[in-house]
Parts: structure tokens; C-alpha cells; sequence
């Protein structure tokens, strides 16, 4: 592991966090129903979730639809829960109020799985964190911002209208890191925003008892913080109104 950068933020850039539980074998046709009934008391609204194919042969072009899962949300629409066979995705959208949140919502919904399939094996736990970075200014030098860059080549100058990229990361301690960032438009007037999505994952070994699997999550979560800390620079941190917490 890295180490643990404590760094806590009154003003906190997330504006998606998101938990994904994916099953290493699909649930039964009916079992996301299933799951998204006993949602329904927290997550009232709900829509269907569909798989579209297209097909091209002789007679021309197909289009299937089939219904892959369900998508449930409280009433105000903050807070979302995706059940398909493939997986199911547990998320909370700004404002952020912190990981224990995330946490037990995506508790409640494991424990709607387990309660409808018994406890499934799973092939992929991750943590994922979508970050909108708003830097004062229109033109700005970005390696004041964040330690994450893409440069073309000194002949075609180094200012960039957009830009964007992506990192994959070794695997360290079984924690695979894709980081993506790129330019935005800024919903705020004079302002830069740049979007840094960083989802930290295990594809191997995922605990089969749910104590230890949230052992293993709350370690990817430390590893989730401490890769957006070394992204971003001291200038970055106090917009966020940072605070080092002992």
C-alpha cells in the first residue's frame, strides 16, 4: 500500500463515488427484479435498464433491445443502484457527504443480493471516484494544478483547446488503477475544469465472506485517496478548503 495521505476537504470535487460488485457467474433472469424489489422502500423510483445490438445482414440493418437489469434511485435521484445479472453498481452523486455513506448503501444493497442468491462469488470488486477539478482562470499553466499532463510536441506549441488521457497503473497489492482526466466545459464563468476519474479495482482474490470483502474495500478506498493526492498539487488542495487530519 502507499500509505495513508489523511488529508479531509470541506468542499470535496467528487460528484459520482461508486462501489460495483461484479458476479463471476450471471444471475438468474429473474433475480434482478428480485434485488430491485426489496430496493424499492429506499430507492422508489425505478426504470428499466435495456441492451441494445444491431445487426446487419442482407435485409438491412436490426436493432434488439432486451432488458439487461433495472436502475433505482431515491427520490431525489442522488443516489443510485444499477442491478443487471452482470453486476450491481452502488453510487451516490454530489453533494458528497463521505465514504461512510457509500458504505452503507452499498451494504443494503450486497444484503439485497444475499437475500435474493445467497452469497454470490464475485470476480471484481472496485471503487470508483469521479472527480471535477474548477481552477480559477482561463488560461492557466495546468502543471500547477495537477501532476498529470499530456504534451504535444514543442512544434505545435504547448497550448491545448482540450485535452485528454488515460493510465493504467501496475497492479500493487492486488489493486489494479485506471486514471482518466480531461478537459470539461466549466459550469462556472472564468473558470478551467478538468475531470479526474480514478477507479481502483481487484479481479483476483475477492474474499468470499462479506467482513473481509469491506476489509478489502476499505483498502482499496485509502488506495483510491492517496492516488488523487499525488495527482493533484497544494494550489489544488486549497480550493477544496483542505485539512490534515491527525
Amino acid at each position: 500500500m502507499l500509505g495513508n495521505l489523511r488529508f479531509r476537504y470541506e468542499k470535496a470535487p467528487v460528484t459520482e463515488a461508486v462501489i460495483e460488485f461484479r458476479f463471476a457467474q450471471p444471475l438468474g433472469d429473474a433475480d434482478p427484479e428480485r434485488i430491485a424489489r426489496r430496493l424499492e422502500g429506499k430507492f422508489p423510483n425505478k426504470t428499466s435498464v435495456l441492451d441494445v445490438g444491431v445487426q446487419v445482414s442482407p435485409q438491412g440493418v436490426g436493432i434488439n433491445q432486451s432488458q439487461s437489469g433495472f436502475r433505482l434511485t431515491t427520490k431525489d435521484e442522488l443516489r443510485i443502484v444499477i442491478a443487471s445479472k452482470a453486476n450491481v453498481v452502488s453510487s451516490v452523486l454530489a453533494p458528497y457527504v463521505g465514504w461512510d455513506e457509500l458504505r452503507q448503501q452499498s451494504e443494503v444493497v450486497l444484503g439485497a443480493v444475499n437475500a435474493v442468491v445467497g452469497r454470490p462469488r464475485m470476480s471484481r470488486v472496485g471503487v470508483r471516484y469521479i472527480n471535477r477539478l474548477d481552477i480559477p482562470g482561463t488560461e492557466i499553466d495546468m502543471a500547477d494544478w495537477i501532476r498529470l499532463s499530456v504534451s504535444p510536441p514543442p512544434e505545435l506549441g504547448q497550448n491545448l483547446a482540450e485535452f485528454a488521457g488515460r493510465v493504467v497503473l501496475p497492479r500493487l497489492e492486488g489493486i489494479v488503477s485506471a486514471l482518466m482526466f480531461q478537459s470539461v466545459p466549466s459550469p462556472l464563468i472564468d473558470h478551467t475544469s478538468v475531470l479526474l476519474d480514478i477507479d481502483n479495482f481487484i479481479d483476483q482474490e475477492v474474499p468470499l465472506s462479506d467482513e473481509a470483502l469491506w476489509v478489502r474495500l476499505e483498502e482499496i478506498r485509502i488506495h483510491k485517496n492517496n492516488i488523487f493526492e499525488f495527482c493533484i498539487t497544494e494550489k489544488t488542495r486549497a480550493l477544496f478548503g483542505m485539512k490534515v487530519q491527525i
